[in-house]
């Protein structure tokens, strides 16, 4: 899935990633992670305005004066300063370079991707290694000089924190969803990319669609924007696919399980909004799901306001031709509509 993804960020050091054939996730980040790496080490490092405290003979930066007066007491003839040091040896890298001599260590890293990392571990000598679990993610913030981490930061976590599976008896299950987690985000450009490589006929993309709004309205501006995640097109016929990543499909009132209200609210209005735009159009939807261990696997298909809607899921729990099966599938069922 990720090396699907990272095709569509137009990254053309991981273009061969595709086409390897990786035994595990953890083979698979630990080569995203070499290259990424070693692109960053050609660009250069971040560097970022670190503050240390250190114990000098001359005032440097900034006087720290309960330390000072202690060493005073204590007849030290020394000044306690708060400097800053503009540095690589901050959180962004520590991050990678902890996550590197972790795969290091791992068992299912190969013993040629090892060796590979190794030659880049000295480049990073100057960085400390930080402790996983006092890594604050939220905290951490990307802009214009850093903004090539953010992606191998994902990464990272994904690989610290165990973010695409964990297992449990026996048992693959996706994690708990998380606004700041990017898995809901791969899964998206997963499908996407996949339909835009293997069906061109498609002209799959993510499309802005437009408020069927009459004359004279007011307070239009104060509209959220709807863009699709997926859309497909095929002949008279478009096909609007919102992708979602939960740890649960359902929601449960009073013993009852239902589809999450705003996931379907939010399909419906891109639909009957992107009819009324083209009312040339056959418009249908899709709310695709990442397959978790609900007992009951949705697989519905109904039609609201003379436009057939789907509910269903991606097992990503399977070899890939299992998965490229199931979109295929959809897709097939597309055409035949």
């Amino acid at each position: 899935m990720l090396s699907y993804a990272f095709q569509v960020l137009e990254q053309n050091n991981y273009e061969y990633i595709a086409k390897e054939d990786f035994e595990n996730v953890e083979s698979l980040f630990a080569e995203i992670l070499r290259l990424g790496v070693t692109k960053l080490l050609k660009q250069g490092l971040y560097h970022e305005y670190v503050m240390s405290l250190e114990e000098l003979n001359t005032l440097r930066g900034k006087i720290n004066m309960p330390d000072t007066i202690r060493y005073k007491s204590q007849h030290r003839n020394l000044l306690s300063c708060e400097v800053d040091d503009y540095t690589v040896n901050n959180i962004y890298n520590q991050i990678i370079k902890s996550t590197l001599l972790y795969l290091l260590a791992h068992e299912n890293v190969k013993k040629e991707q090892k060796i590979k990392i190794k030659r880049i571990i000295p480049y990073l000598s100057n960085v400390d290694v930080v402790d996983f679990k006092t890594i604050h993610w939220t905290n951490l913030r990307y802009h214009r000089n850093n903004q090539t981490y953010m992606m191998l930061l994902s990464i990272c976590k994904f690989i610290i924190q165990k973010q695409l599976l964990t297992t449990d008896s026996g048992a693959n299950h996706l994690l708990t969803y998380s606004e700041n987690s990017y898995m809901y985000r791969l899964f998206e450009r997963f499908v996407r990319v996949y339909y835009q490589k293997h069906y061109p006929e498609f002209n799959a993309d993510s499309e802005k669609i437009k408020w069927d709004i009459t004359e004279n309205s007011n307070g239009i501006e104060m509209l959220p924007e709807m863009l699709s995640d997926i859309t497909l097109h095929y002949k008279n016929r478009l096909f609007i696919i919102d992708t979602k990543y939960y740890s649960k499909i359902f929601q449960s009132q009073y013993n009852k399980k239902t589809f999450h209200s705003n996931n379907l609210y939010q399909l419906f209005a891109y639909v009957i909004n992107k009819a009324q735009e083209n009312s040339s159009l056959d418009v249908e939807g899709m709310l695709l799901y990442a397959q978790t261990t609900d007992e009951i696997v949705p697989k519905n298909e109904m039609i609201i306001c003379g436009h057939k809607m789907k509910v269903a899921t991606l097992n990503l729990n399977t070899p890939f031709n299992g998965i490229k099966q199931q979109l295929d599938d959809y897709a097939a069922e597309f055409i035949k509509m």
